[in-house]
């Protein structure tokens, strides 16, 4: 099946029902990679270093700025089990993002025994800006972009003050959703230029995406 159209895509197991859309995906295989857990309170921003185990830097990679912190762009984001922030804020404005990439990762991986469901947003009303997840290997399963356990869901840009899209870099990378666990993805999903990207959805869980995307490549 490919991705396009405009509208929504609702992935429960195995089973894909599009209502028109367009979406994207792109990039490479990330292997050397570093955990950080977001150990902070609710509506806490993501460049702040103490809110983080290790503290010291944030996860992810700032390729347009150099704020105090940054990590690097194979880190993934986990979140500690027992957290009951609800949400996290990553600034585009500081990150100089202008429309463009503000960060990058290499992969999310969110295993929750605290039942409050996380969503990450752009805390900047004035500059737009791209979250690109490369894919990492995560539970032994390589090029996976979004791991889901637990007993909490995750939605990305779900209340964003500004524009936060989300660019997947890589050609065929994964979202592993749990056995009733709901990742919704809000923000406008984009590829980079030049590339047919598509991902592939495992495991029993529900995937959303709610914006009218623009990826080429097959789901």
């Amino acid at each position: 099946m490919r991705g396009i159209g405009f509208g929504k895509l609702f992935v429960t197991g195995t089973v894909a029902v599009v209502s028109g859309l367009v979406l994207a995906v792109a990039g490479t295989d990330v292997h050397a990679q570093t955990v950080r857990s977001w150990t902070g309170a609710g509506g806490s921003a993501w460049l702040t270093t103490t809110n983080w185990d290790p503290t010291g830097t944030w996860p992810g990679s700032a390729p347009n700025a150099a704020p105090a912190g940054e990590g690097a762009a194979t880190n993934i984001f986990s979140i500690a089990p027992a957290n009951t922030a609800s949400t996290i804020g990553i600034n585009m404005n500081t990150l100089n993002a202008a429309g463009g990439v503000g960060l990058i990762l290499g992969g999310i991986d969110v295993n929750k025994t605290q039942a409050t469901g996380v969503t990450l947003f752009n805390s900047s009303s004035s500059v737009a800006g791209l979250l690109q997840i490369n894919g990492a290997t995560i539970n032994g399963v390589a090029n996976t972009l979004v791991r889901l356990t637990g007993s909490a869901n995750l939605t990305l840009a779900g209340v964003s003050t500004g524009t936060f899209g989300l660019r997947l870099g890589n050609t065929n990378g994964i979202f592993d959703v749990a056995s009733g666990r709901n990742l919704t993805l809000s923000g406008t999903i984009s590829e980079p230029s030049g590339t047919a990207s598509g991902f592939t959805k495992t495991n029993t869980g529900t995937l959303t995406l709610n914006a009218a995307n623009s990826f080429s490549g097959p789901v």
